[in-house]
C-alpha cells in the first residue's frame, strides 16, 4: 500500500480550514476503490506523470490552487492552460501565471487534464476536455461536473454518496474535503501501472 506523503495531509488540513469536513489520511480502501478494481474497469495506462490544469478568469482557489501543488507534490510535472499568455484570475482576485494558452495544449502531450470548479463556457476548453475524456485521463475536482458534462462527456460522475468515483477513464470527487482522496487515487493508479510497465520491459528484456 502506497504511504501517505505529507504533501498530502497538509492538503487534508488545509481544505479542512477551508470549511471542508474532515478527512482520515486515506488508505487504499478509503475511496471505495482497490487498485485492481482500476485495472478491471480497463483505465488507460497512465505511461507518464505529464498533466495539465485548465483555468481561467472564474477559476475556484481552492480546486486549482490546492489540487495543482498536492498533485505536484505527488511527483507530477502540472503545467498551467490559460486563454491568454498573460495568465488569468482567479475568483477570488488571485494571479494565476500559465505556461501554456489553450490554443498550444496538445492532449497527447499529457497524461491527465484537471478540471477545476468554476470554468467558464469556452468552446477552448470544450475541446481539451473532450479530448482527454476521449484519449486520456480526464481528473474532475468537486463542483466541476456541470462544465465537463457541457463539454460533452457523459460519463457518471461522483455524488454525495462516495468520495471518488471511476467511470472508465474519468475521475471525478463529489466534494470539497475529498480532494485529497481524488489525487491520491490518481496518483497510486498511476505508481501501480508504472510499475505494471516496468516489470514487463524487464520481463521482456534478453538475458
Amino acid at each position: 500500500m502506497r504511504a501517505v506523503n505529507s504533501a498530502t495531509l497538509a492538503l487534508c488540513a488545509a481544505l479542512i480550514g477551508c470549511g471542508a469536513a474532515p478527512a482520515p489520511a486515506p488508505d487504499r480502501g478509503a475511496a471505495g476503490v482497490q487498485i485492481k478494481d482500476l485495472t478491471a474497469r480497463g483505465v488507460p495506462a497512465v505511461d507518464r506523470r505529464a498533466l495539465i490544469v485548465l483555468a481561467a478568469d472564474g477559476v475556484d482557489d481552492v480546486s486549482l490552487f490546492a489540487g495543482y501543488y498536492a498533485l505536484s507534490a505527488s511527483g507530477w510535472a502540472v503545467r498551467i492552460a490559460t486563454p491568454a499568455p498573460s495568465g488569468t484570475t482567479s475568483a477570488d482576485g488571485r494571479a494565476v501565471p500559465t505556461g501554456l494558452t489553450f490554443d498550444q495544449v496538445k492532449p497527447a502531450d499529457y497524461a491527465v487534464l484537471y478540471v477545476p470548479a468554476g470554468l467558464p463556457a469556452d468552446p477552448a476548453i470544450d475541446r481539451l476536455i473532450a479530448a482527454a475524456a476521449a484519449e486520456r485521463h480526464l481528473v474532475v475536482a468537486p463542483g466541476a461536473g456541470p462544465r465537463v458534462a457541457a463539454a460533452g462527456v457523459k460519463a457518471p460522475l461522483a455524488d454525495d454518496e462516495g468520495m471518488v468515483r471511476i467511470e472508465g477513464n474519468v475521475l471525478s470527487a463529489a466534494r470539497t474535503g475529498d480532494l485529497p482522496y481524488l489525487v491520491w487515487t490518481l496518483s497510486a493508479y498511476a505508481d501501480d501501472r508504472l510499475r505494471a510497465a516496468e516489470a514487463a520491459a524487464s520481463r521482456n528484456d534478453p538475458p
